[in-house]
């Protein structure tokens, strides 16, 4: 009971670091679009968040694999092998000449994201909420 319960709460601080970088990032290209920072810099900022994030979410389903969690595992498949392909095939960093170019896609995507991550954490809230609940009437019997 007391790994099940920890792999919810790691999946929960994990997920609160995920939604943390893409508000970065989403903030990040606003501040762009107002002239409050030059491409460079957000490039460099943005360029620095991904491979936390990559291996924050890569250990995230590692903690489901572990944690025998197939349907979460499932549900962030998708998420991971994009990750992965975009690793791959070097389309994960923002380069400074072409950023106007890539934003609004970079933008949708970081969207795209932020619901995922979202719906995600108050899923896996209410999947701890549960596994504690139920860990605590089935000790009662």
């Amino acid at each position: 009971m007391l790994f099940g319960a920890l792999v919810w709460l790691f999946a929960l601080f994990a997920l609160s670091g995920l939604i943390f970088f893409v508000v970065v990032a989403l903030v990040s290209f606003s501040d762009l679009d107002s002239d409050y920072t030059n491409p460079v810099e957000l490039c460099s900022r943005l360029n620095g968040l991904l491979l936390p994030e990559y291996a924050l979410f890569g250990a995230m389903v590692v903690a489901f694999l572990l944690g025998g969690c197939w349907i979460e595992i499932v549900l962030n498949l998708p998420l991971l092998v994009w990750f992965c392909q975009a690793y791959v095939r070097r389309e994960h960093r923002l380069d400074p000449t072409k950023v106007f170019q890539q934003m609004p896609t970079k933008r949708m995507e970081a969207y795209i994201k932020l619901g995922f991550f979202m719906v995600s954490f108050f899923f896996y809230l209410y999947r701890l909420v549960f596994y504690l609940v139920q860990g605590y009437l089935d000790s009662d019997d």
